[in-house]
């Protein structure tokens, strides 16, 4: 069972159920919420559901039937599974990942019914797995450096990011000049001078990784 669940934001505002009374609204929400089927059809547990909401299991059922009036779920009462019919409108199904779970969860329906259900809704929003090469490249992600497709964009950055060490080289090269110059005047103040630019580098060196961090 999955250890979260999409639920939409504006379920309560459905035309289905925005009229409804508050104990069934919580219990509509706690489906969504507590599915532990991919597919969205799975044996509810009634005694245990109605106990984690505070309700009778009585006032549970008048509101599965209810629920099943409005079409917001399935349920079958031989096998005791419920099936939330807008489950597939949420929870997509476009990866060959993805792909897996749902057929797994589809094996592990025991109403015939409800999985032929399940399986005509499914198909609807399932791309065929044939879309999903082992092969397929992967499209340009948050780490440019590892794909193909974002080589120019890296290749760029390298090349500021050379002009930028060669640019400290030079201002490096031209200090080490200036300091050699002072110290042949004036050796103590020289030496002064250069722990002075060296706090300050170190001063710098810190003040950029703190704003990395």
């Amino acid at each position: 069972m999955a250890e979260s669940r999409l639920v939409p934001s504006n379920l309560t505002a459905w035309p289905r159920i925005r009229d409804l009374v508050p104990d069934y609204k919580l219990i509509i929400y706690h489906l969504w919420a507590t599915a532990n089927n991919d597919a969205g059809c799975w044996l509810i547990d009634t005694a245990a559901f109605s106990a984690g909401i505070s309700l009778r299991e009585p006032a549970l059922l008048d509101a599965l039937a209810e629920f099943k009036r409005r079409e917001l779920i399935d349920y079958d009462s031989e096998t005791g599974e419920v099936f939330i019919v807008d489950w597939f409108r949420w929870h997509k199904f476009q990866t060959a990942p993805r792909q897996g779970l749902l057929s797994a969860a589809l094996k592990k329906i025991a109403s015939d019914r409800l999985r032929e259900r399940v399986e005509n809704i499914a198909k609807t929003v399932t791309a065929p797995a044939n879309q999903f090469p082992a092969t397929a490249k992967t499209p340009c992600t948050a780490f440019p450096e590892k794909t193909d497709t974002c080589k120019p964009k890296q290749n760029k950055r390298n090349e500021y990011i050379r002009g930028f060490e060669s640019a400290g080289d030079l201002a490096l090269e031209s200090s080490n000049q200036a300091f050699q110059a002072a110290k042949k005047k004036d050796p103590t103040a020289a030496q002064r001078g250069a722990e002075k630019f060296e706090i300050r580098e170190i001063r710098a060196a810190q003040a950029a990784q703190a704003g990395r961090a």
